[in-house]
């Protein structure tokens, strides 16, 4: 069978090494890459064992496997590598995020919804705001006087809701049962 090994394109840093040949199917591609039957110059061990047993973590210096990006080489990596590989697993980490927002809300039905109607409810705040603010602008220029701003202001402004938690809520479970 087939060794096998998942790194992450970015920073060329192996996550793991599989004798028996995983395809890894469930990557994003765009992000992580396999080798398959690789050259391990220093072996397949990407976790140092701890002494209970348990595999350490990953990034240990003489454990952390390095994909090279050329052939099929996979070795130690350095402390520089190493040192590198957080801030691209970051990096990376933002741009899947996002990727995978932005897939919840176009592709599947139920979280775009649930983001239209809280959009709704955002928006209809943001829009009572403004129009309130609006108002007053447009009073506060047609004003001839401080008692007839006063006036003007006391007759047009209305005033604006406050909400609890739980009155929110109920507004949102409503628009998300509301047709689209």
């Amino acid at each position: 069978m087939a060794v096998t090994a998942l790194y992450r394109i970015s920073s060329g840093e192996v996550l793991k090494i599989s004798p028996k040949g995983q395809t890894f199917a469930d990557r994003d591609p765009a992000f992580f890459g396999v080798v398959t039957d690789p050259v391990l110059p220093d072996g397949n061990t990407v976790r140092a064992l701890n002494p209970d047993g348990t595999m350490g973590p990953l990034r240990v210096l003489g454990f952390a496997k390095h994909y090279v990006g050329i052939g099929q080489d996979i070795r130690n990596a350095t402390q520089a590598e190493i040192d590198s590989y957080a801030a691209k697993e970051l990096t990376d980490d933002k741009q899947l995020d996002a990727l995978r927002v932005g897939e919840l809300f176009s592709v599947h039905p139920q979280w775009r919804k649930a983001f239209k109607a809280l959009l709704k409810r955002i928006l209809a705040v943001t829009n009572a705001h403004a129009d309130q603010h609006n108002a007053l602008r447009a009073q506060i220029a047609a004003a001839t006087s401080l008692a007839d701003l006063q006036s003007r202001v006391a007759a047009n402004t209305a005033d604006l809701n406050t909400y609890t938690l739980v009155q929110a809520a109920s507004a949102l479970l409503n628009d998300i049962s509301a047709d689209d």
